[in-house]
């Protein structure tokens, strides 16, 4: 993945210098939708591939989220203000909560709307052997996975994993608005 997050890391970058001239000649609503179209929705395209990813590739995405930040709000780098509280502030994800939400939301589609029939074959529900109080809670197999490969990157194993994570009353939720609603409220809260 080293060259895929170093293509996104350079595009953003250059959209990045580019919004930078002209922030003081823009509002902040425009700078945002400038910022969304061309920055962030390059880091969100595709980002469910980038699970599980070392974490010198992730402090670089990161990185370019928060310059993003920086620019939006007008701090220069040298300001000691908390990243997490300006990035709650703009209602951003941090790049590996935003990874793992995408995540989510697609193996909720998978269960519930059957929408990515091919990611749904994927999934599994567990079964215990014996009649056990989990069995009712909506879990999900975790396959055994060859590390050469994906390994634990692979949707069949990291869907699963993430999933069974979650309290049983968001996992339980069918309807998509509460449950996006929900998982963002508890990834904002860790």
């Amino acid at each position: 993945m080293t060259s895929q997050v170093a293509n996104v890391c350079r595009s953003a970058y250059y959209h990045l210098s580019r919004i930078a001239k002209i922030r003081d000649s823009i509002s902040t609503t425009v700078c945002k939708s400038l910022i969304h179209g061309l920055v962030t929705s390059r880091l969100d395209y595709g980002n469910a591939i980038l699970y599980g990813i070392s974490d010198r590739h992730m402090h670089r995405l990161e990185m370019v989220q928060r310059s993003a930040a920086r620019i939006v709000r007008q701090i220069r780098r040298g300001d000691r203000q908390s990243m997490t509280t300006i990035l709650r502030q703009l209602h951003r994800l941090p790049v590996r909560k935003r990874i793992d939400f995408k995540l989510l939301v697609l193996v909720h589609r998978a269960i519930y709307n059957g929408t990515p029939e091919y990611l749904a074959a994927l999934l599994r529900r567990h079964t215990p052997p014996r009649s056990l109080r989990s069995a009712g809670g909506l879990l999900l197999e975790v396959p055994r996975v060859n590390m050469e490969r994906f390994g634990r990157r692979a949707f069949a194993c990291a869907g699963p994993t993430l999933w069974n994570k979650l309290p049983r009353n968001i996992r339980d939720n069918s309807n998509i608005t509460q449950f996006k609603k929900q998982l963002k409220t508890l990834l904002f809260s860790t």
